[in-house]
């Protein structure tokens, strides 16, 4: 079924007098699902989880809890939203990635899971460099909520960190972010549109930039269209406009040891080694996600 052909009056089929938690989340899988909702029970048991502030654990063990009505009112407005495609983590404001969860807003790209793959190969790059211990400097190029920046330092207990963005809200929840994780003395954030205001050298260079050709953005799923910033994922007509910016100067900001890896679009590992190999670095390999598609590239100095 379209999004377009979803009807508000689904949602207040939550109506019945004294409905358990279990009964609400049926009720609300139910609807998901018939407006074509894949995720349809993880999404309906997130949102009641989040309404009536109840464990996952204890809504397994205890689904009996009455929902007063005041948690059905959270329930149907949060339900109209997903129906209406926004997802889930945008009405939480939160996102779990990597071994943390991080908040957002709608100036943050909501990272999905197909992100962690970065994570997952500088960490194996690193690890097979014997370097996981070193005090490395990173700097993340659009860190939006610093989730890559964030999960990477949580890792590399020695490692110092810089998150640039060019929009002042994507930083303040960055720095939310951050300080629930402890990280403020091993972590700066500043306002940069990629290198500008950035100085120095990195051992670690990474980004996860827009990479969407301007025709395809509106056809995409409306979780991603509709909901996540422009900015965020508009790469110019080609799709490469970012990693231009980046790569080009990219020799004047990593040290003779770094490594430098971008998240890319399925379709773009080889224009995206081709602008490194022009910069004169040497390609490391690429890694793919878990569904098989090309998901990230790494290059070094030669």
């Amino acid at each position: 079924m379209s999004p377009d052909m979803i009807s508000e009056p689904n949602i207040n089929l939550l109506v019945k007098p004294s409905m358990n938690a279990g009964e609400v989340y049926r009720e609300l899988a139910t609807v998901f699902k018939g407006c074509g909702i894949e995720t349809a029970k993880l999404d309906a048991r997130l949102l009641v989880c989040d309404a009536i502030q109840m464990s996952h654990e204890d809504f397994v063990n205890f689904p009996e809890r009455l929902v007063s009505e005041i948690e059905l009112n959270v329930l149907r407005e949060n339900g109209r939203r997903r129906v209406e495609r926004e997802p889930v983590s945008r009405i939480l404001g939160q996102r779990d990635f990597w071994s943390h969860t991080y908040r957002i807003n709608e100036s943050t790209l909501d990272s999905r899971p197909d992100t962690e793959t970065v994570i997952m190969y500088l960490l194996e790059i690193i690890s097979a460099r014997g370097r996981q211990s070193e005090d490395l400097r990173i700097v993340d190029l659009g860190t939006g909520s610093g989730c890559i920046l964030l999960s990477l330092l949580s890792e590399l207990p020695c490692a110092f960190g810089l998150g640039t963005d060019i929009i002042d809200d994507a930083l303040d929840v960055a720095k939310v972010n951050c300080l629930s994780l402890g990280l403020e003395n091993r972590t700066k954030f500043i306002k940069s549109d990629w290198w500008a205001n950035v100085g120095g050298e990195f051992d670690i260079i990474v980004s996860n930039p827009p990479y969407i050709k301007q025709e395809e953005i509106e056809n995409l799923e409306r979780e991603v269209s509709v909901h996540d910033p422009l900015i965020a994922l508009d790469g110019g007509k080609d799709g490469l406009r970012a990693y231009k910016e980046i790569i080009s100067p990219i020799k004047d900001y990593l040290t003779s040891e770094g490594i430098v890896v971008v998240e890319i679009g399925m379709d773009q590992k080889e224009q995206v080694e081709s602008l490194f190999r022009r910069s004169d670095l040497e390609i490391i390999g690429a890694k793919r996600d878990l569904i098989g598609n090309n998901r990230c590239v790494a290059a070094k100095m030669r």
